[in-house]
This record gives structure tokens, C-alpha cells and sequence, in this order.
């Protein structure tokens, strides 16, 4: 067998892995609502840099999740460095993780969005469609506009 065969059976093994990973963890959880109000949507489907606190392409939470990886959002450098700055290197690949660059759609600690946005690191692009609703629970209206969500698509609240 070919070199470029085995890979490719590898990646279809991985990519069928991945699909039942998202299935069961739809199935545990149940589906999830994004801050529009609607199903949440996958926030990245890369199977080499799988996202969520599952690691099942969704911006899921659950008790489980001490971090609220709930916020989906194309990485920049300002914020990777930022969030670099304060402990957390998701730039730096290592074995288990894939390490972030600008553009990567990841889910991101709430928590960390908000400390950037209150540091002035307000470059991030927020994903609305793919972002769970519990965002809502840690960041403002105010917050999300700094993070240029069209009004349309903001929440009837604060």
C-alpha cells in the first residue's frame, strides 16, 4: 500500500472518529442554543484543530467545563498574545494541543473574552451562530458591539 493511501485511510478514520465524538456529545448534552436563540452551529469542523471543550466542533458547555469554552471566535494575534500574557499560550503547539494562529475559529473561555475586551483587545470576530447562549451570561451587549455584532443580531437585553 502507498504511503499517500495509508494516509488517507488515517484521515478517514479520524474524520469518522470525529463525527461520532460530535454525535455522542450532541447526545449527551443535548442541542444547544446560540446567543441569536437559534441551534447552535458548529464553530470549526478542522479535524486537526478540533475545537470545543469536548473537542466535538461545537462551543458546548456543560458542568464540567470550569473554563466556559463558549465564546466562538477567529483568533487574531492580539488576543493570542493577550491571552499568552496572562498564562494561557494557545499559540504554542505541543502534543495535546494544535496551537492557534490569527484566523483559527476556536471556542474561547468567556471569561478571558471579557478581560480582553475590558484591556482594550476588542479585535476579535465573534461567530453569533456558533457561540452558546451562556456567552450571554458574561458579556454585554456593549461588549459584543465592541466585537462588531451587527445590532440585528444582539439579544433584546442590556
Amino acid at each position: 500500500m502507498h504511503i499517500s493511501s495509508c494516509k488517507f485511510i488515517l484521515y478517514f478514520c479520524l474524520l469518522l472518529n470525529n463525527l461520532f465524538l460530535i454525535r455522542t456529545s450532541i447526545s449527551k448534552r443535548g442541542h444547544q442554543s446560540n446567543i441569536l436563540g437559534t441551534e447552535l452551529k458548529p464553530c470549526s469542523i478542522n479535524i486537526n484543530k478540533m475545537t470545543g471543550f469536548y473537542r466535538d466542533g461545537y462551543c458546548n458547555t456543560g458542568e464540567d467545563d470550569n473554563g466556559t469554552h463558549v465564546v466562538c471566535a477567529k483568533a487574531t494575534n492580539k488576543f493570542l498574545k493577550f491571552t499568552k500574557s496572562r498564562g494561557n499560550d494557545l499559540i504554542t503547539k505541543s502534543n495535546y494541543f494544535p496551537g492557534l494562529v490569527q484566523g483559527d475559529e476556536w471556542c474561547f473561555c468567556a471569561l478571558r473574552i471579557k478581560e480582553a475586551i475590558d484591556n482594550g483587545v476588542d479585535d476579535l470576530k465573534i461567530i453569533p451562530e456558533s457561540s452558546n447562549i451562556k456567552t450571554l451570561e458574561f458579556l454585554t451587549n456593549k461588549d459584543l458591539r465592541k466585537l462588531n455584532i451587527e445590532d440585528s443580531k444582539l439579544p433584546n437585553k442590556n
